[in-house]
């Protein structure tokens, strides 16, 4: 199996499928590199499709502690080092998409553009930190996970968000919380450069609701947002071929 040793006994699982300008697919809390599968095969025909696992997720290591944002953007950064990629597209879910955000913005000369899927600027739990972990905790993440879909949404597509959750650190969700107690980006992110997609879908109520996506498409200049509507939070997952075209037509228009 492909790792990136971290230092140490951290180890940062990851795939590589194609060739060509390189697409990074990072998922959100409690996500793996799974939830992109759907886009592996489609997009690796003309690209080189790279997707990770983050700390704490799937089959990358699982400390105690350590879920620093910071830390998160400086793994995928050491990805791209190691596989010897000077620039990339980075798509990102939910937290991905945060992560991605900090790369747009820490590394500008990296980023030939980026795909912020379901995500948000500044952190739910801004100054309630505490109180938010608690209340998450105490309700376990299966709870959290159903709240991604929406009523009609497919069982199949439940089951496997379920799936790739059961397999994240027990010591994330406190951690990246307790860790990221007041992060907001919303200032920052308008100096990103970079062509900007944003796709969310509209059934997204409990988790980056629609007027999320619609903050970053106000403080990001060279940016467009695309609204799906019969999806929840993982527009991926859940309408892959809508997803699939969307981002491949901005692909096509803005990699020239």
């Amino acid at each position: 199996m492909p790792y990136l040793s971290l230092g140490g006994r951290r180890k940062m699982f990851f795939k590589s499928h194609g060739k060509g300008c390189a697409l990074v697919f990072i998922h959100g809390a409690y996500g793996s590199h799974n939830l992109w599968n759907r886009q592996t095969s489609f997009f690796s025909s003309k690209y080189d499709v790279i997707t990770v696992d983050v700390r704490g997720h799937g089959l990358s290591f699982k400390p105690r502690s350590g879920y620093e944002l910071e830390k998160m953007v400086e793994d995928i950064m050491m990805l791209l080092d190691h596989l010897k990629i000077e620039s990339a597209v980075f798509v990102g879910s939910s937290m991905g998409g945060v992560i991605a955000q900090m790369i747009g913005i820490k590394y500008p000369l990296r980023v030939k553009a980026l795909v912020l899927v379901g995500t948000l600027a500044k952190a739910v739990w801004y100054g309630r930190a505490k109180e938010i972990a608690e209340t998450a905790l105490a309700g376990g993440y299966q709870k959290g996970v159903r709240g991604w879909f929406t009523p009609n949404s497919s069982k199949e597509d439940i089951k496997v968000a379920l799936r790739e959750a059961a397999k994240t650190s027990e010591f994330f969700l406190r951690g990246v919380i307790m860790e990221n107690p007041n992060w907001d980006i919303r200032r920052e992110i308008s100096a990103i450069q970079a062509p900007t997609l944003i796709v969310v879908g509209k059934g997204d109520v409990n988790t980056t609701p629609v007027k999320e996506s619609r903050i970053i498409h106000r403080r990001i200049s060279h940016s467009q947002m695309k609204v799906v509507p019969n999806s929840g939070h993982l527009v991926m997952l859940e309408e892959p071929e809508i997803f699939n075209r969307i981002v491949d037509e901005f692909l096509v228009k803005n990699l020239r």
